[in-house]
């Protein structure tokens, strides 16, 4: 009879600090095939972490250099409506640098005026930071995307033609892998919401 109340008592005690306990951020990890692009650009993670304060994506780009680099962008898309499409990108334009980080609705291209959004370089790729208040409506399960874009393709005096679309020597990389033709890339699988 104590034993049975023990128990009892045991597991009325895990379930309230299970309830009382905060609840963590859902982070999903993704692989990226290796080699499919010009290797300083050429994306092998992504990791999205879907948080209460921010959407934080890190894209792994174990050559990366920034001098080889032109672009690199994330694409959110929020599950829950409205659904909310975003990205976060930065550029670099020869002879003014990198721009700012600059926060867009892919689906009007408006900016959205947010502040704490982030693109961040480091030895090994960029990471962005995207705050949930950025976004309208309630956090929700989100789906991701990565694009890098190396400076020859985005030089003035490089034409169509000379885009390198697959292969090694590839000018851009996306995560998922998909073909370029596609108008909407596809996304990653979903990440929950805490």
């Amino acid at each position: 009879m104590i034993r049975r109340i023990s128990l009892v008592l045991a597991a009325a005690g895990l379930a309230i600090t299970a309830v009382a306990s905060p609840a963590s951020a859902q982070t999903k990890r993704f692989e990226d095939r290796r080699g499919d692009a010009d290797e300083a650009i050429d994306i092998t993670r992504v990791k999205v972490k879907n948080a209460k304060g921010a959407i934080r994506v890190k894209v792994v780009i174990p050559q990366f250099r920034r001098s080889g680099t032109a672009a690199a962008a994330v694409t959110v898309k929020r599950l829950r409506k409205p659904r909310t499409r975003v990205a976060v990108s930065r550029f670099h334009l020869a002879g003014f640098g990198w721009s700012r980080g600059e926060l867009l609705n892919e689906r009007t291209g408006e900016p959205i005026r947010c502040k704490g959004d982030r693109v961040r370089f480091t030895d090994r790729g960029f990471a962005i930071r995207i705050p949930q208040r950025c976004l309208p409506g309630k956090p929700g399960r989100i789906r991701a995307a990565a694009y890098t874009i190396t400076r020859d393709a985005f030089s003035f005096d490089s034409d169509e033609d000379d885009l390198v679309l697959s292969g090694p020597d590839a000018d851009i990389d996306v995560f998922p892998q998909q073909s370029l033709e596609r108008v909407r890339p596809k996304l990653s699988p979903a990440v929950r919401y805490r």
